[in-house]
């Protein structure tokens, strides 16, 4: 970055302002905002005019009621003033570069050669009616930028259906959180067992019996898989099963087997909330 050395400076030394002087003590400070706002601004260009606060359209194009803020051009940053105005056909809102001074005791400023003249520059950037392109950029070409940190926000265990917490505090983008219930709730496994089947003998229905009652309960789906207590292994994988009749307090397992042969096996478990 720019800096001016000052350490030669001394009584029997004294340091002649020169124009150049002056501008590089005002490019240094422009120079630090211009890297430290393209760090930031993703994919910056210097064309864009950004909005760092207000600069607001509070009606529809082509009225435009635009409160006062900040915006940061071509390196530099600029204050903004409201404007209230309605553009004509073929005209929009457009950015312009505006310069006035300052006069107290200051501008105009006599120089040795006895001139009078205008150093002390006020330069903003105003909205104005004028044709697309033809000032800056347009307003609807400008970027709202915002760096501000979003509020901390606080996550706890679900207790909806979906077992999901949704965050949205108009800060961060929507995030969908699954967080499981404590491991008591069991939830979405709502009961788990093991029933006996033994040998299907060709096939047959018997009824699941839980021994509790599940509440809040009006669909869910038993999910698990055949057990083999016997010998044959083989033949105890042939087997296949469906569920009907599910309530709150149990099911009916159906099941037949493919291939004929004394089976023995049981059917491991679990019972999952749908909805």
């Amino acid at each position: 970055m720019k800096i001016l050395d000052t350490t030669p400076i001394a009584d029997n030394a004294q340091f002649p302002v020169k124009k150049g002087t002056l501008q590089f003590i005002q490019d240094a400070y422009k120079d630090i905002m211009r890297y430290l706002v393209s760090t930031l601004v993703q994919s910056y260009d210097p064309s864009v005019v950004y909005i760092f606060s207000g600069v607001v359209n509070s009606a529809i194009d082509p009225v435009f009621q635009i409160s006062g803020g900040v915006v940061f051009y071509n390196g530099e940053f600029f204050e903004v003033d409201a404007v209230n105005f309605s553009a004509p056909a073929a005209n929009t809102a457009i950015f312009k570069l505006d310069t006035s001074q300052y006069t107290q005791d200051a501008d105009p400023v006599t120089f040795t050669d006895l001139v009078a003249r205008n150093v002390h520059n006020i330069r903003k950037i105003t909205i104005v009616s004028g044709l697309s392109g033809s000032g800056l950029s347009n307003f609807s070409q400008s970027i709202r930028v915002n760096f501000a940190i979003p509020p901390a926000v606080t996550i706890a265990a679900s207790t909806d259906p979906g077992n999901q917490v949704v965050v949205d505090d108009n800060a961060y983008p929507l995030v969908k959180l699954f967080v499981p219930q404590p491991a008591t709730s069991n939830y979405p496994v709502l009961f788990a067992g093991e029933a006996q089947l033994g040998n299907p003998n060709g096939g047959t229905t018997i009824s699941v019996n839980f021994g509790v009652t599940l509440t809040g309960v009006t669909k869910y789906a038993v999910v698990g898989s055949l057990h083999s207590q016997g010998s044959d292994f083989i033949a105890d994988s042939s087997i296949t099963w469906s569920t009907k009749n599910e309530t709150n307090s149990g099911f009916q397992i159906c099941f037949a087997q493919f291939k004929l042969a004394n089976q023995n096996v049981s059917l491991r478990y679990a019972i999952v909330k749908i909805n």
